[in-house]
């Protein structure tokens, strides 16, 4: 009888870890997929937005009904501008390039591809309406690009901040629409025939973790921290010395996983860069011991959470955060207008 109990506990945790290891492969591949849609990028972000605002946002809003209530009234009021609802989408891959405008000076152009369902001719209805009149449409590779002009600052998709501005919105297919400035749309619809996609590689840096419902990844351009002051030539050394970073966000039982890693030129840069964050964790708490209220105790659990390796040419950060603590930090990240 004891065996039998045993094998059976075998079977079951080998069956379990079969099942979870399956639904792991195929998030992973869910996001490979959308993250294929993308036109070339320096940096592209995948978000499951499905579980983002079905599972994520009321786990963490329960207890902050007001700020559960704005971003879903944010998500209303892209959808009448637009005719695009957010909750429609199941994922969301984003791209963007990073282009020079002067010396050490970058413009960052983006494009979301959004996958879901939608129907062209509301969105096209609404964002003539929302637009007051100034909507126009153009073809380009046998797609119709819609665009139309925001007189007022609105979030993309509900969530993250655009200027107000023009917006170009064109359905890939059937189940997917790409969105953002004019070049980048243009762009994502020559990846959606074949040509001039995200590479593999930074694909790759942002499908590491399968079980994140948000990830991201891309290179560091070198001339980037040119103009950046440290206030130290050594932390600023160690910086430049990154050239790619990937990381994502994931749920636990009791929390979220914040994870970050920073891919320097070499493993000899990588020490370097270690030993200087080592060195600024010891004189943190000098800092976040004079902080009140819920900024400090988010910044010493930070502090106490946060583990740091060196693997390589690789400076690794894993930070796990609980309920609460993420519950605190959202307002900061979206903060409640009726507050202001």
């Amino acid at each position: 009888m004891i065996k039998l109990t045993l094998r059976a506990h075998v079977l079951m945790f080998a069956l379990l870890a079969m099942i979870y290891s399956t639904a792991a492969d195929a998030r992973a591949q869910v996001a490979n997929d959308a993250l294929m849609k993308l036109p070339a990028s320096d940096a592209v972000m995948y978000v499951d937005a499905e579980r983002a605002l079905t599972q994520v946002l009321p786990r963490l809003l329960v207890n902050n009904q007001a700020q559960l209530t704005q971003i879903n009234g944010d998500i209303d009021r892209f959808r009448e501008r637009t005719g695009i609802d957010a909750r429609t989408f199941k994922r969301v891959a984003i791209g963007m390039r990073f282009v020079e405008v002067g010396e050490n000076n970058f413009d960052v152009q983006s494009v979301a591809i959004a996958s879901g369902t939608f129907n062209p001719a509301t969105m096209t209805a609404a964002a003539r309406l929302g637009s007051n009149g100034k909507y126009r449409e153009e073809k380009y590779a046998g797609k119709t690009i819609s665009l139309f002009t925001l007189s007022e600052q609105i979030k993309l998709l509900g969530v993250m901040n655009m200027s107000a501005g023009e917006i170009a919105v064109a359905p890939l297919d059937a189940t997917t629409l790409a969105i953002g400035q004019a070049a980048g749309v243009r762009a994502a619809i020559d990846a959606a025939q074949g040509s001039n996609r995200a590479s593999a590689d930074i694909i790759g840096l942002a499908t590491q973790n399968a079980n994140a419902f948000f990830s991201f990844g891309g290179n560091v351009p070198s001339s980037f921290v040119q103009n950046l002051d440290f206030g130290n030539e050594e932390i600023k050394r160690g910086v430049a010395s990154i050239r790619q970073v990937y990381g994502s966000v994931s749920t636990t039982a009791k929390g979220f996983q914040v994870t970050t890693t920073a891919r320097t030129a070499e493993a000899g840069a990588a020490q370097s860069l270690g030993s200087t964050i080592d060195a600024l964790r010891q004189l943190a708490p000098l800092l976040t011991g004079t902080m009140r209220g819920d900024n400090g105790r988010l910044a010493r659990a930070a502090l106490d959470n946060l583990k740091v390796q060196i693997v390589g040419n690789e400076v690794k950060f894993s930070l796990e955060m609980s309920d609460g603590d993420v519950a605190l930090l959202v307002p900061r990240i979206f903060p409640n207008r009726a507050a202001r």
